[in-house]
């Protein structure tokens, strides 16, 4: 079971933590690193919501007169598409794509959501002027927390 962190600074502490003890080089340590990046895409595309409920509230990601205000993530699971479809592909050498391979998952992961949706914050969109998303905010504290957790280990 995966532990749920409540914040980026948590999972940064654990993760150096978890680096510090680990074995093993540098690029074992990335590549354990790129495989918990997709599991946090899993875990901001499950949530539980049904249609029903979002219908009660008023559509909250809608960009029209919201009733409800409702996170961005995670992302609810309606037909388990999106989730289903998750991907992660070696692009050249330590590079990867992390995505989905469902129709609506590039509005659901557009950075700066669509004229009819409301950014979820997924996924970011930095070069484009955009904020950082989620999975880059975890991904910046991993490697955070593998330079701290090499420093404590060359200490040791």
């Amino acid at each position: 079971m995966v532990k749920k962190h409540t914040s980026v600074a948590s999972l940064r502490n654990s993760q150096t933590r978890r680096f510090a003890k680990m074995r093993g080089t540098l690029h074992q340590k990335y590549q354990a690193s790129v495989l918990q990046s997709r599991q946090d895409l899993i875990e901001l595309t499950s949530g539980t919501a049904s249609t029903a409920t979002l219908r009660k509230e008023g559509h909250p990601y809608g960009r029209g007169l919201r009733r409800t205000r409702r996170p961005g993530m995670p992302i609810n699971a309606q037909t388990g598409q999106l989730r289903r479809g998750i991907y992660l592909r070696n692009v050249a050498g330590n590079r990867y794509r992390l995505g989905s391979t469902a129709r609506h998952a590039a509005f659901q992961f557009s950075p700066f959501g669509t004229k009819r949706m409301i950014r979820r914050g997924v996924m970011g969109g930095r070069k484009q002027g955009g904020q950082m998303g989620e999975i880059e905010r975890r991904w910046r504290a991993r490697l955070k927390g593998i330079r701290q957790g090499l420093k404590q280990a060359g200490r040791s």
